[in-house]
């Protein structure tokens, strides 16, 4: 029965579109403080806990309130946590990291262009080679991307509304030598973008049942904005205790244990041209 119970809820939840609200401090709470089938409280690890409290919200409070965190207190002697629900000064990023994009491998240019730079740089060990080589060749897929396939949903749209604007026509010449021709370059034009959006689409939203039906394109615009709104970081704490929830802060406070990590002497090493193992002192 208590299985049921769970599918039903996770079934209802899914139905919905509706996920878990973005949340910091506790994430789980003690259940009843006894392992299972004992009447008496465990001090091992043995015992029991679970998550009992959550905050669901749905794609309108995501997309309307997208900077709204839950903070989850003590229970005390209860089995229930009280949630309390902050606004943060969450400041958007100006940029984004660097993603391959699949459908970039659709363009004739695609081949030439990691030839090309990866054969660009020569000097240094064979581990800066290859971080050299890396940069050159997402300089040249970022300026391939920003070239051919910039703002790929409007242009799909466009080539989508020319198609039944042309058919329109033929509806009331269907033997148009003309516009026969023009149909058919209009098809071929709008089966390629719509292939790349597509492509595009997919790998952003991580739907694999895609590739079993049509793209529904507003589930998921939908399901990469939640993506984003469970990935976001609204608030760190450093190992000295320091907490942080302004974005710029949190961004120097990962800068900074990454920078303090590599730059240990007992961490740092490098390939040389024999592909040994080099650890430097």
């Amino acid at each position: 029965m208590q299985a049921h119970c769970e599918d039903e809820t996770v079934s209802i939840v899914q139905e919905s579109q509706i996920d878990k609200a973005a949340n910091v401090d506790n994430e789980v709470e003690q259940g009843n403080d006894q392992k299972e089938g004992q009447s008496t409280p465990v001090e091992n690890d043995d015992r029991i806990v679970s998550k009992l409290d959550r905050v669901l919200v749905n794609y309108i409070w995501c997309r309307e309130w997208p900077d709204v965190q839950t903070e989850f207190g003590n229970c005390g002697i209860s089995d229930h946590s009280p949630m309390v629900i902050r606004w943060s000064n969450y400041e958007r990023c100006k940029g984004y990291s660097f993603k391959f994009l699949n459908h970039l491998t659709l363009g004739t240019e695609f081949i030439e262009i990691v030839k090309q730079n990866w054969l660009k740089g020569r000097d240094g060990c064979a581990m800066y080679r290859i971080m050299r080589n890396l940069e050159n060749i997402k300089a040249g897929l970022k300026e391939l991307n920003h070239r051919k396939f910039r703002d790929i949903d409007a242009k799909e749209i466009q080539a989508r509304e020319k198609l039944d604007s042309i058919q329109e026509m033929l509806q009331t010449d269907p033997m148009n030598v003309h516009l026969l021709k023009l149909e058919k370059e209009a098809k071929e034009e709008h089966a390629k973008l719509y292939q790349v959006a597509a492509m595009f689409l997919k790998q952003k939203a991580k739907q694999n049942w895609i590739c079993e039906g049509d793209m529904n394109t507003k589930f998921f615009h939908q399901t990469i904005r939640l993506r984003r709104y469970r990935n976001r970081i609204l608030r760190i704490q450093e190992s000295n205790g320091s907490v942080y929830t302004v974005q710029k802060q949190i961004v120097q406070a990962f800068e900074s244990y990454y920078k303090s990590l590599f730059a240990d002497e007992n961490r740092i090493w490098c390939l040389n041209d024999n592909e040994e193992e080099e650890y430097l002192p």
